[in-house]
């Protein structure tokens, strides 16, 4: 049997080869319709390979074998989450704290020790309109989290602070995240600490990025990328409900892509969080990870099985939040993003509160668009007193 399948593998590879080399030279094979010839190990369907079975002497017939690819696209279409939100089922905030605990247990929260945060400040730099202090917080015993506070010049304290999630790359100094600058200027504190495997904190070599290796070394543990990165950004709050500067009623955060994810968690597990905006992430699971090949820190270990990603954006609300997608976003396709959405703001109906989930659908691709988050958070999160004195 086993040589029988050897068997099928070396054609396969050598289907494919042959394919790639007669192509390159301009002569590839084609079948009677004039289409690329496949190798003989396929069949007309990407789902079905086929395996030579001998039965008599002189005969063989071949029997469909099932792909992987095609085995998880059909459990993930039968999947259904046991906590997917449902207006008529659940009672709203009984559905919250059932769903904030479990997916805290998914994220490993639990497995973290929280420690004293024993922060300092490493230096202070001025520049035109703003300082930029750079700060060390202890997030669990012995990890330092790296960090930089903006802190605008004549800044009427307490002030709003936007807790800033950056993504894949460099760190908070990639070009895409650059829009900091922009709630900086608004008037905003802005809060960026540098997510674990990225800037100094990558897992080799400062400024690279290694999310496959530390999924697995974090699962051998019994923790969780997701959750390790959300954590470092729990215990900012905790450091920025230390600083005068800082109203503590009034904090928000957000992010692009991978920083979408955290911030969403964020906003979802700590009901400190004001508001939030999520940009280039929010979806179906099905559209980020069964249709398009994301990276594997977005795998949170069973989520499908007990949620859908609305629900987890559903636990921000009555709370506001702002979805940013971009029609041309290749790795956040927009249709996953709208079915998301819809679903999302049934959950927010549900809370009493469904203008307070936002959706900005901009002509662009996997960025941060600011025009209509702007106005949110500048109408979200006013003072007390500019609001009639209420929260």
């Amino acid at each position: 049997m086993f040589s029988a399948f050897r068997s099928l593998t070396r054609r396969c590879w050598l289907g494919g080869a042959h394919s790639l080399l007669m192509g390159s030279a301009g002569a590839q094979a084609q079948d009677g319709n004039g289409a690329a010839a496949r190798p003989a190990c396929y069949s007309a369907y990407d789902r079905e390979w086929t395996w030579p079975v001998p039965l008599d002497a002189g005969q063989k017939r071949e029997i469909p074998l099932y792909s992987t690819r095609q085995y998880f696209l059909d459990q993930a279409a039968s999947v259904r989450p046991v906590l997917r939100f449902e207006a008529g089922r659940h009672d709203f905030r009984a559905w919250q704290r059932e769903l904030r605990a479990e997916l805290s247990k998914r994220l490993a929260l639990d497995a973290q020790t929280k420690s004293p945060l024993n922060s300092r400040v490493l230096s202070v730099e001025k520049f035109p309109g703003y300082r930029v202090e750079t700060i060390v917080y202890q997030s669990e015993p012995g990890v330092l989290a790296p960090s930089l506070l903006y802190v605008p010049d004549n800044l009427r304290a307490p002030e709003r602070t936007l807790i800033h999630c950056h993504g894949h790359g460099s760190g908070p100094d990639h070009p895409l995240y650059k829009y900091r600058f922009e709630f900086v200027k608004r008037g905003y504190i802005v809060f960026a600490p540098e997510v674990r495997d990225f800037g100094q904190r990558a897992f080799g070599k400062p400024g690279g990025m290694a999310c496959d290796r530390t999924y697995k070394l974090a699962a051998l543990l019994g923790k969780n990328i997701a959750g390790l990165r959300l954590w470092d950004f729990l215990r900012a709050i905790d450091y920025l409900e230390t600083r005068p500067e800082v109203d503590r009623r009034r904090i928000a955060c957000g992010g692009l892509s991978l920083g979408g994810e955290l911030a969403m968690l964020l906003a979802a597990i700590d009901e400190r969080i004001r508001a939030a905006f999520v940009s280039g992430f929010l979806s179906t699971y099905d559209a980020l990870m069964f249709q398009t090949n994301n990276c594997i820190c977005y795998a949170i270990p069973g989520i499908m099985t007990l949620c859908r990603m609305s629900d987890i954006a559903g636990l921000i609300a009555p709370r506001p939040v702002v979805i940013q997608t971009g029609t041309h976003d290749k790795p956040v396709p927009t249709a996953g993003a709208q079915q998301a959405f819809l679903e999302l703001r049934e959950i927010y109906r549900a809370a009493g509160a469904a203008d307070n989930a936002v959706i900005d659908i901009f002509e662009g691709g996997h960025q941060f668009h600011g025009t209509v988050t702007f106005a949110a958070f500048d109408r979200w999160l006013k003072p007390a007193s500019s609001a009639g004195g209420k929260e």
